[in-house]
């Protein structure tokens, strides 16, 4: 009797052993501390370059710093300063074409080669463009019409710019072939040949841009040609003189100058109401 109490008094105690053991193990693990393997952050911030001041918006060689909008009359209206970002150095002045004839000198400084032209100005209506007058202005204006409230303006973004571009090129007309393109957006066409001592060429300019005709220069390519005079009335036509009773054909011609040539943008401008 003694031996089974002895085997059963030994199971038990081996048994709490082993589940004192068990239970050890187990408060040993809850209290153990946990390793688990992070994964490492690797994020890439790229600072972005701030070339004149905070809220500038750079469009291609240019930074613009915007004004804050105004309400006048029934026009929006934004003024916006922009920096030229082209390094200039020591670089010669620019010969610029004025029409007639003329020719003028500008330092490379003082050169307008960036026309924001195009803007929209997004409200809870719709989107609604504007206009900048010239190569030269700093203003872009938004016709809203009447009861217009700036807190309607969820945004402003420049649509599209132009870069000033030099451009010259031999191209030739004659009565077959009246038009021929010889720029980006720009086209020459014929308008006339009168033959008698000496021959005159008519030949006009057209361009979906009017200031694209402020520096530009069409004259005879080649040999033989006299003058070529702009008309006085300031449209983009050219009267050509050619040393002979009959011009050449076809007409050898040339252009010379610089264009402004449009660039999409859709850069978003920061502004203030």
């Amino acid at each position: 009797m003694w031996k089974q109490q002895a085997v059963i008094a030994f199971l038990v105690f081996a048994l709490g052993g082993v589940v004192g053991i068990a239970l050890g193990n187990a408060a040993a693990a809850d209290s153990a501390p946990t390793t688990t393997a992070s994964a490492a952050a690797t994020t890439t911030t790229v600072p972005k370059p701030l070339f004149v001041e905070p809220g500038e918006t750079v469009v291609g060689p240019a930074v613009v710093i915007p004004g804050d909008l105004s309400l006048d009359g029934e026009q929006v209206v934004l003024d916006f300063d922009m920096i030229s970002l082209a390094p200039v150095g020591d670089a010669p002045s620019v010969a610029q074409f004025l029409g007639f004839q003329a020719v003028e000198e500008v330092p490379a400084a003082d050169l307008d080669t960036v026309f924001l032209d195009s803007w929209v100005l997004s409200t809870t209506a719709g989107d609604i463009p504007g206009m900048v007058a010239n190569p030269a202005a700093h203003t872009v204006r938004f016709d809203v019409g009447e009861g217009f409230s700036l807190d309607s303006v969820t945004g402003v973004k420049l649509d599209s710019y132009a870069i000033l571009t030099p451009v010259e090129a031999e191209f030739t007309l004659d009565l077959a072939n009246e038009t021929a393109q010889v720029a980006p957006g720009m086209t020459a066409r014929l308008l006339a040949v009168t033959e008698q001592a000496r021959t005159i060429v008519q030949v006009e300019l057209i361009s979906t841009r009017g200031f694209n005709y402020d520096h530009i220069s069409l004259t005879g390519a080649g040999p033989g040609w006299k003058s070529a005079v702009r008309e006085a009335e300031g449209r983009p036509r050219w009267n050509l003189t050619y040393d002979a009773a009959q011009a050449p054909d076809p007409i050898p011609l040339r252009i010379a100058g610089a264009i402004w040539i449009p660039i999409e943008s859709g850069a978003e401008v920061a502004v203030t109401k």
